[in-house]
Formats: structure tokens, C-alpha cells, sequence
């Protein structure tokens, strides 16, 4: 991986994305984001890391389905898409958020 070029690594952060909402709602916040693209993506390494936020693309869909959370997990999940717009600069951003259940 060190050897690809930065346009090769593009493509392939590009693919690893969903297309639609999970199968199944989570109750986990920090796994729904953290594990997934583009968050997982960026913790590889420094190079990552760069090229990661200077892709405004990967930041501008985001497909999400949470149950059962606190009224707090749904005000968290507003800060980060904030970022994420900041992040995708003039991308088009599409973005699904699922709350299921309670919010307890």
C-alpha cells in the first residue's frame, strides 16, 4: 500500500462506502461512525489520514441507523455531520439518519 499512487487510494477510499442503510439499527454510536467509512479510513496511517480530508467526496454521504439512544447521542450525531459538511466543502451531500425505537 505504501507504493500506490495517492489517485489509486482515492479510488479505493471512494469504493469502500455503503450505498444504503445498515441492514440493522445499532445501538452502538461510537461503532456506527468510528468503524465505518470514512472514520476507519483515516485512522490508518498519517498518509491516510491527509489524503482522507483533502477528499471532500468521502465526507458527503453518510447513511446511519441508530435505536434506542439517548437524547444526547442524536444531539452528538448533529455535531459530527457538521463537520462532515465542513469537510465536504461543496460536495452534495447525501445523508440518512435513522432513530429507532426510544430516545431514551
Amino acid at each position: 500500500m505504501h507504493r500506490l499512487p495517492d489517485e489509486v487510494l482515492e479510488l479505493v477510499f471512494l469504493e469502500c462506502f455503503p450505498s444504503r442503510l445498515p441492514d440493522e439499527p445499532t445501538t452502538d454510536f461510537t461503532n456506527a461512525i468510528l468503524a465505518n467509512a470514512p472514520c476507519n479510513i483515516s485512522q490508518v496511517c498519517t498518509r491516510w489520514r491527509a489524503l482522507a480530508l483533502l477528499l471532500p467526496a468521502i465526507w458527503a454521504q453518510w447513511f446511519i441507523s441508530i435505536r434506542d439512544v439517548p437524547p444526547a447521542t442524536v444531539w452528538k450525531l448533529i455535531g459530527i455531520l457538521k463537520c462532515w459538511r465542513v469537510r465536504s466543502r461543496k460536495e452534495l451531500m447525501t445523508v440518512f439518519i435513522v432513530v429507532e425505537g426510544r430516545v431514551v
